[in-house]
């Protein structure tokens, strides 16, 4: 005779009661070390604005950053910047993962960032989008 719950939630598989502790258990065990995983990694130069790094120490970068992320929410992560950051203004990526190429790239795309006005004020900084989504990035990373 079947029990109400096994009518509710029929079992494909019967589970001895040792079998489910010991998975419980184990589960117990494990779950805290997947608070363990390794960041996602970021290519060095993404977080990284070189012409801001000349000038500011990682205090000053990564205050920056903070008030992007503040006043831009919407791409407070580390997955939400680094897909704007490797993209165009025509959403292509760049053509190789070489970090030489990467730098180049970011190095245009804030050209093309001031050419266009695409800037933000932060800090009392008029920043290219670009380096102020490096910036952010780097607050999150560094």
């Amino acid at each position: 005779m079947m029990t109400y719950v096994e009518t509710l939630f029929p079992s494909p598989v019967p589970m001895q009661r040792r079998t489910f502790f010991q998975l419980v258990a184990t589960t117990g065990v494990l779950l805290p070390f997947g608070a363990c995983l390794p960041e996602p990694t970021v290519p060095a130069p993404l977080a990284q604005p070189l012409s801001l790094s000349a000038i500011l120490d990682d205090d000053g970068l990564r205050h920056l950053g903070e008030q992007y992320r503040a006043h831009h929410p919407d791409e407070a992560t580390i997955d939400r910047l680094a897909e704007h950051l490797l993209r165009d203004a025509d959403g292509q990526p760049p053509t190789k993962d070489d970090p030489g190429q990467l730098a180049t790239f970011l190095l245009h795309k804030i050209h093309r960032d001031y050419e266009a006005e695409h800037t933000v004020m932060l800090g009392g900084w008029v920043l290219s989008v670009t380096e102020a989504r490096q910036c952010a990035l780097f607050s999150l990373i560094a």
